[in-house]
């Protein structure tokens, strides 16, 4: 068996910098520009597309002209797929949690003023709803 010494791409004698001021702001940019255009996607199609090719690819087109490293294109790379992760979290997670607080409050007050146009026998109703989605049969007024 032929062993090889593994040998890394950055050498642990060569100083190469990693975390700069560039390479922050673009990754910053690619942040505000992926995670809104992944937060349009999201919202529009119901699905998110993996920011970290484009993000990877434009950050090393950034700092090639600026004479870059490989690791701030690491960085670089890393904070454009945030903003993915982020838009994505919050699209699907704000929505849910809008859609189960607004839903249940609209069918309350438009059971609410259904039974005010239906008159005694179904002012219950809204109580009902309520009572049902959180316990059913210990609705008041169940029959059954």
């Amino acid at each position: 068996m032929n062993a090889k010494k593994h040998q890394p791409f950055v050498p642990e004698s060569m100083h190469m910098t990693e975390f700069t001021a560039r390479a922050v702001i673009i990754g910053i940019c690619l942040t505000v520009v992926l995670g809104a255009a992944n937060a349009y996607l999201g919202l529009r199609a119901g699905i998110t597309i993996a920011a970290t090719y484009p993000a990877a690819v434009i950050g090393m087109a950034a700092l090639r002209l600026f004479k870059g490293s490989v690791l701030e294109e690491n960085i670089c790379r890393t904070a454009g797929s945030i903003g993915e992760s982020v838009a994505a979290g919050a699209i699907f997670t704000v929505v849910f949690l809008a859609a189960a607080w607004v839903v249940p409050v609209m069918l309350a007050s438009d059971a609410h003023l259904l039974a005010e146009r239906a008159g005694p026998r179904a002012r219950g109703v809204p109580r009902r709803l309520l009572h049902g989605v959180s316990g059913g049969r210990r609705a008041p007024g169940w029959r059954g």
